[in-house]
């Protein structure tokens, strides 16, 4: 008896002591203290040929060159003369379509939403070779690259329903947790990555989500998207003009161009000539806008992920029409789902995520002029996707190049208002875990910005903008230094700063710097040869 008692003891003490460590091992098998960060890329090259990469270029390019350019403006150029005169659009339409779709039919899909040929993505990003890189990497990559946070990069065919993608993105999730050790794993998209991140969480919960950020995302839609689905383009030569200004100023060419637009903006020619194309686009988007799209992108059920959910019947309609001979009803199975069982839940599922202690952090960018091309162009955003987008429409927002009023801030809580006086933060998602990035248009991912995420993730405690003094809520991006920088009340910008001038005494001497920038250039040019 009490040799049994005593093995009793024994055993007992044995696991006592093992117990403690067996749990320890279930909760994380990695010591290394850094867990793994799944990054999801934005839009993916498609190519028409994955067996032959080269063959993705345009089809005018490939088959043609410059010859082929300039017949296609041949071509197009007589058809629009033919219809100035005539006033009838309908040849314009059909050669327009003929002479755009080549150069884009890498992304078309069947109607049903398949791919029907050997179009997709670089086949080193398909999910087979993602996952084959991350085995060969095994344990020791995940310890030797804590910092990499491209290390485990998921890229994918945009074009595809979301939630097959979603379904690849489980894999890979699987994969480094058995890789690594660890029980959770850190989560960042940006762009259409938002619209995986939310059909992943929207399929699988957020269980073995330890952080995830939301890099100014486009999970509840963008107003580029709503206007080309819709056919509803609108021209505008103000907002055209700031377009211009923020985006031509990349060289001394460009810049001398960008005086030629704000000079015609201040005479009232650039207003003449938008006015124009409004008007013949009026007259040839019945007729092409609908099959143009349909057969590019209509038939791509991620490219309706894009669109806003009180847009998307609008634009289903306009795109794929009554459908009467069901051809498309397995296309629009695919995206009726999505919109209604998933996209709409986009805010509700960020908020449950946060409240069952996953660290969200949302990053946004503002204080780029929105295409010029939507209605609703005077929106704060990007360039791409609102602010009040970004935020899961949240966010109260000022027009572009103003404030929010006096009157409104009289009332708001001022710990939720921007410094610049354009951003009201109290009604958007997760307020005080979003940041706002003033000067950083929708395609700047800079590098110099990874750390600063890295270490978002990576906070023992749900951080807010106060918890890091480096990081605070409020950021300034300079794209010369390439730094951010805190806004605060004495340093805040204008809303007005950085906008073209209306001034034709300063429109003088910038187009004289940039004549005389313009000439050096061309005279290095001609030296250096």
């Amino acid at each position: 008896m009490k040799k049994t008692i005593a093995l009793l003891l024994s055993v007992l003490l044995i696991l006592t002591v093992m117990i403690p460590m067996i749990s320890v091992s279930a909760v994380d098998g990695c010591a290394c203290g850094n867990t793994p960060v799944i990054y999801i890329k934005g839009r993916t090259v498609i190519y028409k040929d994955t067996e032959n990469l080269e063959a993705g270029k345009a089809e005018k390019e490939v088959s043609g060159g410059k010859d082929a350019v300039i017949e296609t403006t041949v071509n197009i150029s007589k058809a629009f003369a033919g219809a100035m005169i005539t006033d009838n659009w309908d040849n314009y339409c059909d050669v327009l379509y003929e002479e755009i779709m080549p150069i884009y039919d890498q992304y078309a899909l069947n109607d049903d939403g398949e791919i029907g040929n050997k179009s997709g993505i670089n086949p080193e990003w398909s999910i087979e070779s993602i996952l084959k890189r991350a085995y060969e990497g095994g344990k020791e990559r995940h310890i030797a690259e804590k910092d990499n946070i491209f290390m485990y990069e998921f890229q994918y065919d945009m074009r595809l329903d979301p939630l097959v993608n979603a379904v690849n993105l489980r894999k890979l999730v699987e994969a480094v947790k058995e890789i690594t050790g660890h029980k959770k794993v850190d989560i960042l998209g940006r762009c259409e990555g938002g619209v995986i991140e939310n059909a992943y969480f929207s399929l699988y919960g957020w269980d073995d989500i330890e952080s995830a950020v939301i890099y100014n995302s486009i999970a509840c839609g963008t107003e580029v998207a709503d206007a080309c689905f819709s056919g509803e383009i609108f021209v505008d030569s103000t907002s055209l003009n700031r377009f211009a200004y923020e985006f031509l100023g990349m060289s001394p060419i460009l810049d001398l161009l960008l005086s030629v637009v704000d000079a015609s903006e201040y005479a009232g020619m650039l207003g003449n000539l938008t006015d124009f194309i409004q008007k013949v686009y009026n007259k040839v988007a019945p007729n092409l806008m609908p099959r143009l799209i349909r057969d590019i992108f209509g038939k791509c059920p991620g490219w309706y992920s894009l669109i806003s959910p009180d847009y998307y019947e609008k634009c289903k309609n306009f795109i794929l029409g009554d459908n009467a001979d069901g051809k498309y009803d397995k296309l629009i199975e695919k995206i009726d789902n999505y919109n209604y069982n998933h996209k709409v839940n986009a805010r509700s599922i960020v908020e449950k995520m946060a409240a069952d202690g996953v660290h969200v952090y949302l990053i946004t960018k503002y204080n780029y002029q929105m295409y010029p091309v939507i209605e609703n162009r005077s929106l704060l955003g990007d360039s791409t996707v609102s602010l009040y987008k970004q935020t899961y429409e949240g966010a109260t927002c000022s027009e572009i190049g103003k404030t929010l009023g006096e009157d409104y801030l009289a009332t708001a809580d001022k710990k939720f208002v921007s410094p610049d006086k354009m951003i009201d933060a109290s009604t958007g998602v997760l307020p005080e875990h979003t940041w706002f990035v003033r000067n950083m248009s929708h395609e700047m991912y800079p590098d110099s910005f990874n750390p600063y995420l890295l270490r978002l993730m990576r906070s023992e405690v749900y951080a807010d903008g106060n918890t890091f003094e480096d990081i605070p809520q409020w950021l300034l991006y300079s794209k010369t230094s390439d730094t951010f920088t805190g806004i605060n009340e004495d340093n805040a910008p204008s809303a007005d700063e950085n906008r073209p001038s209306n001034n034709p005494l300063q429109m003088l001497k910038d187009f004289i710097k940039r004549f005389i920038n313009f000439i050096k250039y061309l005279f290095e040019k001609i030296t250096s040869k």
